[in-house]
């Protein structure tokens, strides 16, 4: 494309930093990747846990949340979702302001690597890659430079990806980037995170969540395919030279954990956490996953119901690992799941719910038309309270362990524009379908559950962790979380943007 061309010219002898095993930085006449500590240095990092734990503000963007990764050297920063959703740094490039027709605004802020920083490094003929999003596809150019992190910093060789084009990403707010905190991969391929990647053989089966549907409306493209000439793709990628790695994995970083706050607050991401008192085996292969199994429904802050509506130990045939399957993903505003058992869910809601089920035979439609007309009856009683929780049990080694997730989490309200007395309540459920052979059908956990917990990821024994804690802003010497108290909320969260969506590849396993 024009953009790589003109990236491509941009590249002359850039005299990059290469760092002994003293870390004192020389000039070489040609890129040298600057390494922050060696190989071994990580693995042993890795291993014993023993990189120093830092903590990263999250900013609260409404419907994500963004965390400052800084790039290059002198470091140029931007506010990067976090997205355990993701495998890639991902920043826009300054080559898209250049051109028309891009998709980038002018004044926005974007990355400048040649002639910039000194340790980057981008080839001649820089190779392309393709990632889709729910929101719309950019297309990005493979480079190498230092990413930093909190302070926490490592040299992404051939793994940052700098966007070029961005004309049919639609997304509200200003998009400066991704930083991927997903799952590392132990098998070879090099597509199947929750953001789908294109691969040089066309498009891979996907789907794209059902509700809302606006981004379908508006780009028809995103969901039934798009207008990139697919032999360009292949001719493209043929010869790609990405590295699959991570960030955190290529800075030593072994555990780290993600929690929200609502009201316009930060949240906290705190990298090198300590080992976690309750970890949860992840059964994943290309997604931080949990065996789900079962989901249950019953009033806030009580023992978890031992009926489940769905997902049950009964539902798991021969050869399966798991009934279920959950995938916690920071990127996502919804929690989604297959149609039926969506409805099932909502439909249960209701039937549990003494203001609903008076309305007449409980339904999904009956719970959602509820909700709408929140602000007739929000002000009354327990308000938001009276809601019931719902509980998702997982398999935690050998025994099995409920998780409350309370209507605060899964119920948001917007305010009407012109009568700001009038609200409107939501459900965050979503649909999409995604069965797999081993797991069955999977749901997407998002940033519900992140609001209610704080969300661990353990990158070396491959574990998670949902602790009921506080979620505490970054402070000076990154305090431990305190226990958070059961009280009752009896507001929703507010939130007037659209959700932030997710495409998934449902070919690939959990």
């Amino acid at each position: 494309s024009i953009a790589l061309a003109l990236l491509a010219g941009l590249v002359t002898n850039v005299n990059g930093w290469i760092s002994d095993s003293n870390c004192k930085p020389s000039v070489s006449a040609s890129m040298v990747q600057l390494h922050s500590t060696s190989q071994q240095s990580r693995e042993q990092q890795d291993i014993h846990g023993q990189q120093p734990a830092v903590c990263a503000p999250l900013a609260n963007r409404g419907v994500y949340f963004t965390v400052s990764v800084c790039v290059g050297t002198p470091p140029q920063c931007f506010d990067a979702v976090a997205d355990t959703g993701s495998d890639n740094v991902i920043i826009t490039s300054c080559v898209c302001d250049d051109l028309i027709g891009t998709g980038c605004d002018a004044d926005a802020k974007c990355f400048t690597g040649t002639n910039k920083s000194t340790t980057f490094h981008v080839a001649e003929d820089p190779v392309v890659e393709f990632i889709t999003f729910g929101s719309g596809t950019v297309e990005t150019a493979i480079a190498t430079d230092v990413v930093d992190v909190g302070g926490i910093r490592a040299n992404m060789s051939n793994g940052l990806l700098l966007i070029v084009n961005k004309a049919q990403l639609e997304i509200s707010g200003d998009f400066q980037g991704i930083l991927g905190l997903g799952l590392p991969k132990t098998g070879t391929t090099s597509s199947g995170t929750v953001m789908e990647q294109e691969s040089a053989s066309g498009l891979s089966t996907s789907t794209a969540i059902k509700r809302p549907s606006w981004a379908c409306i508006l780009f028809p493209d995103i969901c039934d395919g798009n207008d990139f000439d697919q032999s360009y793709r292949a001719t493209r990628q043929g010869n790609r030279i990405k590295d699959e790695q991570l960030f955190l994995r290529a800075a030593g970083v072994r555990r780290f954990s993600l929690c929200f706050l609502d009201s316009g607050k930060p949240g906290a991401m705190r990298l090198g956490v300590a080992p976690f008192e309750h970890p949860i085996p992840q059964i994943g292969q290309q997604h931080w996953g949990v065996s789900f199994v079962g989901m249950s429904v019953g009033p806030r802050s009580h023992a978890a119901p031992s009926q489940m509506i769905f997902c049950g130990q009964d539902q798991k045939t021969a050869g399966m690992s798991s009934p279920c399957g959950i995938i916690p993903d920071s990127g996502t505003t919804l929690i989604t799941g297959p149609p039926q058992q969506v409805k099932t869910l909502e439909t249960k809601l209701c039937q549990e719910w003494a203001r609903c089920r008076e309305l007449g035979n409980p339904s999904s439609n009956l719970f959602q038309d509820l909700l709408l007309n929140c602000s007739s009856w929000l002000s009354e009683g327990a308000g938001l309270a009276e809601i019931p929780s719902i509980f998702f049990h997982v398999e935690a080694g050998d025994e099995v362990k409920a998780f409350e997730l309370t209507s605060w989490a899964f119920v948001t309200q917007s305010f009407d524009e012109i009568y700001p007395d009038k609200s409107f309540c939501f459900s965050g459920f979503g649909e999409m379908d995604y069965v797999t052979k081993d797991n069955g059908p999977v749901w997407i956990f998002g940033t519900p559950l992140f609001y209610e917990y704080v969300v661990g990821f353990d990158q070396i024994s491959r574990a998670v962790s949902f602790e009921q804690m506080a979620c505490e802003p970054c402070t000076e010497t990154a305090d431990l979380m305190s226990l958070k108290p059961r009280f009752l909320n009896s507001k929703p969260r507010i939130q007037n943007e659209g959700h932030h969506i997710r495409r998934i590849d449902v070919s690939l396993p959990l």
